[in-house]
């Protein structure tokens, strides 16, 4: 009877081994499915689990003839037309027209027409048509037409027409249009650069915020907190300037003007408009000083010399003046000018300027 009991013992001990060596060889040959896949390859990729093996599996390498769909990407992706990312990206995406990803990505992002992911994005973000981001963005985003980020963008942010951002740092690049709500840094526009608070530098035609910490350089500059102010001042000699003042903060301000200089023969006075940019400093209640630099072009008073070239000369003036507030729009101001006029580049280089005194008033 112990025999038998004993020989029993050995037979499960012996049976309990094999299973365990089975169940062993069946996870080797069929591993977890949060394990990721070293391939997962797609003609055409379905939403059916039951159709698409790679649906619920994280692929190393994702290749889609026209369409993929998969749970998650950590390696490669590459696809003809399109590509289905529903979690998270780590790697590199390279898909001919259309590359969605429904989580974070980190890693770059290559699309021929659209790009897109829902999360947060740390990395390269290159698309022919359309730039997106649900999240936050930590990189470079760059796009043929448009980019938008629905978070904070730190970076820079690079598209053929409109950039859109919530908060900004570091640099926005756009042909026509960048807006965004905070700027920490720089926005460069063709046309129109808008923001709520900007801290830093504006570049573009117009240059719109509600709080400029910083500079504006454009032909309009406009912020709630500044000012918009008509100028007009004179010299003994006769020549007359008069022009907007856009004073985004109470240290910057640009002016476009339009009258006259003398030109470079004796008792010649041209016609000349300046865009100018300059810097206002308060000294003492109502007392102030400002400096500023213009550049422009002249043409000849005698609508008959319009047809010739020398009659076009190049003009860029200095100035510093010092002037007394009368009233919260009303202001005198008084000073000298150095201006230099020449028909080329050449004149930077030729002792033609003359230090003139002005006054004006500003409304």
């Amino acid at each position: 009877m112990r025999n038998i009991i004993l020989l029993g013992f050995i037979l499960l001990l012996i049976i309990s081994h094999g299973l365990a060596d089975q169940s062993q060889t069946d996870q080797e040959n069929h591993p977890s499915p949060d394990a990721p896949v070293p391939i997962a390859f797609s003609i055409v990729g379905s939403s059916n689990p039951g159709i698409n093996l790679f649906y619920n599996r994280t692929a190393n390498l994702h290749i889609s003839l026209f369409s993929g769909n998969v749970k998650s990407v950590q390696g490669l992706q590459v696809g003809g037309i399109s590509n289905f990312v529903r979690s998270d990206f780590s790697g590199y995406d390279a898909t001919g027209i259309y590359s969605r990803v429904g989580g974070d990505f980190s890693g770059a992002q290559v699309s021929g027409v659209i790009a897109q992911v829902e999360g947060d994005f740390y990395g390269l973000q290159e698309a022919g048509i359309f730039g997106y981001a649900g999240g936050n963005f930590f990189g470079l985003q760059s796009s043929g037409i448009a980019n938008k980020v629905d978070g904070d963008f730190t970076g820079l942010q690079v598209s053929g027409i409109k950039n859109q951002a919530n908060n900004v740092k570091v640099l926005q690049i756009a042909g026509v249009l960048n807006e965004s709500n905070d700027v920490h840094g720089v926005q460069i526009s063709g046309v129109v650069n808008k923001a709520k608070h900007v801290r830093g530098v504006q570049i573009g035609l117009i240059n719109k915020s509600e709080t400029l910490d910083g500079i504006a350089i454009g032909l309009v500059n406009l912020s709630e907190t500044g000012s918009v102010n008509l100028v007009s001042w004179g010299s003994p000699s006769g020549t007359i300037h008069a022009g907007i003042k856009f004073a985004p903060n109470n240290y910057w301000f640009t002016i476009l003007t339009l009258g006259n200089t003398q030109g470079l023969e004796e008792d010649q006075i041209l016609k000349v408009f300046q865009g100018r940019m300059g810097f206002h400093f308060d000294i003492v209640p109502r007392l102030y000083v400002e400096i500023d630099l213009g550049g422009g072009n002249s043409f000849s008073n005698n609508l008959s010399e319009w047809n010739d070239e020398s009659s076009y000369q190049s003009v860029i003036e200095a100035r510093v003046s010092a002037g007394y507030k009368i009233g919260s729009r009303l202001s005198v101001f008084g000073g000298v000018s150095n201006t230099k006029i020449g028909e080329d580049l050449s004149w930077l280089h030729q002792d033609s300027g003359e230090l003139r005194p002005f006054f004006g008033i500003q409304i």
